[in-house]
């Protein structure tokens, strides 16, 4: 009988005691599990397994998104892009991308087809979006400008809260981004932050599924209601003041050092402007700016701005008052005639304030030589007299006046603190809710004064608006 070596048995014997000791291959199965893994750990190459519904594929950006229930990741170099919607199982590893977990050398098997009526529910967030990473968010902005590009993509910049958030979608068929500009929107898509190296976020992108996911809550502010404001009554302006919708100035053009601005200027100061990309860059005078209002890194600039051309208009005859709001500072200072018929919303002979309003708006008219006349509010009068620049607007100077009768005063618009101060309601009749805190009397008037920011109504006020004094609510009373 043939012997064994002597050394096999022992060999044999460590072998044994060794299959006791190898670990089995660890396995996560959620994309918490993911995320809850450490620096060291995701080099370890861990074993991922995950179920969940495709919510971004990008094939031109080479980016798929799977959320569960516990969360969203990304796929990096994916070998094929399922649909959004479709349920698939990815067999991978965990890896990183950028600062964030993500899954590496995957494969799929298709669970279910396409179904976009099964995404996962969209989270409502207001801010902080880099906790969001990866995972479907409903947020509500100021659209700031929209693009579409040859292959029928869709970029469209929103403002929410101060942060500039970059919806993109493939799929536009039917949808009008010409609308998006200054309307306020609400958007469902997948949060894909930048995470910069001290954790703070930087660029914010929203991948939207479809046109569905984008929704207009209030249409954009007709464009003559866009307040025209000088160099430096935009540089004065308080932070808590400047408006989340679009500004107007005009002025002279000329290109910046920085290839994507020009500066704006006129007799008061001089702006950065930095337009729409691929829009024209209108540089000499006589330019038109639409665009809004933001701290730039020594002073304020106009930024997502469209630039016009506006041509010196001949003196012409004014005779509706909205036309009046709509002139350059150099128009209304032109002295342009005005003839037209409005109704009287506010009269003050001690102080000689003036205010009338006719279809297209509200104006102010220099009343000094008014205080006689009898004018009370509800007159419907024929008004004559000639355009002026005031501190804040274009108002009507040397007023002829004639009583063609009575009336009702018109519907007043519901106003917030917000377009107060911005002067969109600049002279119109408004309606708006306050606190009254104190009650003052000053020179034959009862004043109002109320808190600077809207709080709880308990009174109602309508009134002709004044930036520097707003009907009987003046938030500057002493």
């Amino acid at each position: 009988m043939r012997k064994l070596p002597p050394f096999l048995p022992v060999a044999a014997a460590l072998l044994l005691a060794g299959c006791g000791s190898i670990k089995p291959r660890r396995e996560i199965t959620t994309v918490d599990g993911v995320r809850a893994l450490s620096s060291r750990e995701l080099r370890d190459e861990v074993h991922v397994r995950i179920r969940g519904r495709v919510t971004a594929s990008r094939p031109d950006w080479n980016l798929l998104i799977l959320q569960d229930p516990t969360g969203g990741i990304r796929i990096i170099n994916p070998p094929v892009f399922p649909d959004i919607g479709a349920l698939v199982e990815a067999d991978g590893v965990a890896g990183v991308s950028g600062r964030s977990p993500a899954l590496v050398q995957a494969s799929f098997r298709l669970l279910a087809r396409s179904d976009p009526s099964a995404l996962p529910p969209a989270a409502s967030v207001a801010g902080d979006m880099g906790r969001w990473q990866y995972r479907r968010i409903e947020i509500t902005g100021v659209g700031r400008s929209s693009n579409v590009d040859g292959s029928g993509s869709v970029s469209t910049v929103l403002d929410v809260n101060g942060q500039r958030v970059l919806a993109e979608m493939v799929n536009s068929k039917n949808l009008v981004t010409s609308a998006f500009p200054d309307a306020e929107l609400r958007v469902r898509g997948v949060a894909d932050a930048d995470i910069l190296p001290d954790h703070r976020v930087g660029r914010i992108r929203l991948w939207v599924a479809s046109p569905a996911e984008i929704q207009i809550l209030h249409a954009a502010p007709p464009l003559r209601s866009a307040p025209v404001l000088t160099m430096e009554a935009m540089q004065r302006m308080r932070r808590e003041d400047i408006p989340r919708h679009r500004v107007r100035l005009h002025g002279t053009a000329s290109l910046a050092s920085a290839s994507d601005s020009l500066i704006l200027s006129d007799e008061t100061g001089a702006a950065t402007v930095i337009p729409v990309p691929d829009t024209p860059r209108l540089t000499g005078t006589g330019v038109d700016v639409l665009g809004f209002i933001e701290p730039g890194p020594t002073s304020r600039r106009i930024v997502d701005a469209e630039l016009t051309r506006y041509q010196r208009r001949t003196p012409r005859l004014i005779r509706h008052l909205g036309e009046i709001h709509e002139l350059s500072r150099e128009e209304a200072q032109s002295r342009l005639p005005v003839h037209t018929r409005a109704t009287i919303t506010y009269m003050d002979p001690i102080w000689g304030l003036l205010f009338v309003q006719d279809s297209t708006g509200g104006v102010y008219v220099d009343g000094s030589s008014l205080t006689d006349a009898g004018l009370v509010s509800g007159d419907i009068i024929d008004l004559q007299g000639e355009t002026a620049q005031g501190d804040f607007a274009a108002d009507v100077n040397v007023p002829r006046v004639k009583i063609l009768g009575r009336g009702p005063l018109p519907s007043p618009s519901k106003a917030s603190a917000e377009t107060i101060f911005s002067g969109a309601e600049d002279s119109n009749w408004v309606e708006l809710d306050g606190i009254v805190e104190r009650v003052t009397r000053d020179d034959g008037h009862t004043i109002l004064c109320g808190p600077q920011t809207g709080r709880t109504a308990s009174k109602r006020i309508s009134s002709a608006t004044r930036r520097s004094r707003i009907g009987f609510w003046a938030p500057g009373c002493g």
